[in-house]
This record gives structure tokens, sequence and C-alpha cells, in this order.
């Protein structure tokens, strides 16, 4: 009897598969698009950045003379690796964390980020 139903379920599954094969649909995730967005400050500060999808890159610059340190932390709230550790002024571009939904910002002199 388990048996039986056990069949039954893996036909019905089998038979959509295939019809959403046929209609030319798929069960895949839609690419998100990026929307390039730049965020600027002075000094330390913790900025949400969770809007930004589909990006790839982020260009960082810095201009003052001390720890330019740039963390960013998912949506539970977890940090992620730095995205940047430098001392006095800095620009360059590193790959962006997908994951980021909050940025937290060390630094003495004015800053920006653009993500790409």
């Amino acid at each position: 009897m388990k048996q039986k139903a056990l069949f039954r379920l893996f036909v019905m599954i089998s038979v959509l598969v295939l019809s959403s094969l046929a209609c030319g649909t798929s069960s895949s995730v839609p690419k998100v698009e990026c929307e390039p967005k730049t965020f600027t400050g002075k000094g330390d500060s913790v900025i949400d950045v969770g809007q930004v999808g589909g990006c790839t890159k982020a260009t960082l610059t810095h201009d003052g003379t001390r720890n330019f340190i740039v963390v960013p932390y998912d949506a539970n709230n977890s940090r992620r690796s730095s995205l940047v550790n430098e001392i006095g002024k800095y620009s360059g571009t590193v790959k962006w964390d997908a994951k980021a939904d909050t940025l937290e910002i060390k630094a003495d002199g004015s800053w920006s980020i653009s993500v790409e």
C-alpha cells in the first residue's frame, strides 16, 4: 500500500516536471539585475545596503590618515569577511559580498562606496 502511494507521487512529480519542460517554463530563480548605488559619508558609520542586489563589485575611497575598515553583515547580523582594511588614503575596487545587508565603516575621513 505504501509503495503504491510513493509510486503515484513519483509519477505525478515526473508528469509535472516533464510538462513544465515542454511548456518552456523553468523553476530556476531569475537573475537579479544590478542597480548601482553609491553611499558616502565621513567618519564611522553603519549603513543599510540591503537594497543592493545582483551587483558584483564595489569601488571604495577614503581620504583619511588612519584605519579604513569596511565590514559587511548579512541579514542575520552575522559578520562577513572585510571588504577593506587599510591605513590612510585608499582607492580600490573589490568583489562585492552579495550577502551584505549592512556595512560597518571605520574611518577618520570622507569615504564613498559605489556598488555595481
